[in-house]
């Protein structure tokens, strides 16, 4: 579950709690004597926090949180409520008592709505407070006091609550950033390295091209490590990174799959080209020397109806070839290039031309929808289950495959949304229509659309 979801599902329990102590604690005033106003509006007051104490507390525990809408529906009604409230209540200093309130939703809205809520929130709380503050001051001089005293209970802790929220953010996005980056050359790792990947192998299975594969490894590296020491060895995997970047083509991958060995992938150009090009660049420019093994990788042209691609699979069979010719140039001698054997990718028949993985992602869009609005939620969450399994078995052969699938989806999905939610300051419902009206626009698959997105946000700003 991300970050923002799970605080989304702590406002709505917290929400849950507010207007359910609000509405015991006004139950429980009408048996103090003299507490209330004479008249409707303690009445109405009391009637409003126990429909919305049930309310929010139904839908809590019926879906297990309050969508966007749901929160400022309730979220304004709370607030509202709490001035109404705090009107009917005779002692003025109760009033201010219960003027405290006010600043309970705007901090949860703070703490997880978009900015324009918690701006609206701010303000209506902000405004209500001051207003009441004035109407219960004794002199001129005390509403100044009273008005300046409600702004702060309210800003401030908004104010404190949002710059917490950016905070957290910018640390959850520097930390994915840190899980997907090698910290030593900067470059990619194996996990950064797959959104990337999937992306070129669904481009060449489209375009029917071919992909290059190249491990490169440095020649004789525990050498250098036990000769010049650790610190050496660092630099020179700096310095080799940074040539073999410059080496290779634009639009090329590169990463470092651990150790001394590195990856590269391109397309629109012969992997011996690649491997000449990094081969003479290190030759040139760093201390030491590389072995390199390339293979190629195609699509197979049995078919044209279908581009769905295991990318781990793909991944896998791409580096074992390339691999292996690796090793068989270290063993004819190393600082050289070996060409290993060609990597087919098959395509299955499919009916349906919908890409599989973005029909997955879109049955999970619809399995959250549904079960927040669902009056039978548990028939709609079976039937959905099922026609999820079924376009997950229509993306893969093997049972194996399709757990795969299944779950590289599901977190493809989960982390886009997240993402989205934080640049755009959305909710989760908001930020999932983003994404299919997106996809829709620029008439790509959902899944290929939610690949671009994680892959924009590792390029650091």
């Amino acid at each position: 579950m991300s970050t923002s979801r799970r605080f989304q599902d702590r406002r709505s329990l917290a929400m849950a709690t507010t207007v359910t102590m609000s509405a015991l604690l006004l139950a429980a005033g009408w048996g103090i004597p003299g507490l209330f106003h004479p008249g409707l509006v303690p009445v109405v007051a009391t009637a409003l926090a126990i429909v919305l104490a049930v309310v929010v507390v139904g839908i809590v525990v019926r879906t297990g949180r309050l969508t966007e809408r749901q929160f400022v529906t309730t979220g304004a009604m709370a607030v509202v409520g709490t001035a109404v409230a705090a009107v009917g209540i005779a002692d003025p200093a109760d009033t201010l008592t219960v003027n405290a309130l006010l600043t309970i939703v705007p901090v949860l809205a703070a703490s997880a709505s978009p900015p324009r809520t918690a701006t609206a929130f701010t303000t209506l709380a902000a405004g209500l407070g001051t207003a009441l503050c004035v109407d219960s001051a004794s002199s001129r001089g005390a509403d100044a006091v009273a008005a300046g005293a409600s702004l702060t209970i309210v800003v401030v802790p908004v104010l404190l609550v949002w710059s917490l929220r950016m905070s957290m953010a910018d640390v959850s996005r520097r930390y994915d950033l840190l899980a997907r980056t090698d910290v030593l050359t900067g470059l990619l790792n194996r996990r950064g390295v797959l959104p990337l990947l999937d992306g070129m192998l669904r481009t060449a299975v489209g375009l029917d091209a071919t992909i290059t594969a190249s491990v490169i490894d440095i020649d004789n590296f525990k050498a250098v490590n036990d000769t010049h020491g650790h610190t050496y060895g660092d630099r020179t995997l700096e310095s080799v990174a940074r040539t073999i970047v410059s080496a290779v083509p634009r639009g090329a991958v590169v990463a470092r799959l651990g150790g001394e060995e590195f990856l590269v992938v391109a397309h629109h150009a012969p992997g011996a080209d690649v491997a000449q090009s990094v081969l003479r660049s290190v030759r040139a420019e760093c201390a030491v020397t590389v072995s390199i093994g390339t293979s190629r990788a195609h699509p197979s042209t049995l078919d044209r109806t279908d581009d769905v691609i295991d990318v781990d699979t793909a991944l896998d069979a791409m580096i074992a070839r390339a691999d292996e010719a690796m090793y068989a140039a270290k063993h004819g001698g190393r600082d050289r290039i070996a060409i290993g054997h060609d990597t087919v990718f098959h395509r299955r028949t499919h009916s349906d031309t919908l890409d599989a993985s973005a029909a997955v992602a879109a049955t999970l869009v619809e399995l959250h929808s549904r079960r927040a609005r669902s009056g039978r939620p548990a028939e709609a969450l079976a039937a959905l289950s099922e026609r999820l399994d079924e376009v997950i078995a229509a993306a893969s052969s093997n049972d194996a495959v399709r757990y795969v699938t299944a779950l590289s989806t599901v977190a493809s999905l989960d982390q886009c949304t997240g993402i989205v939610m934080e640049q755009l300051g959305s909710d989760r419902d908001d930020a999932v229509r983003v994404l299919v009206q997106r996809s829709r626009a620029d008439g790509v698959s959902l899944a290929r659309l939610c690949d671009t997105v994680m892959s924009s946000s590792l390029t650091p700003s």
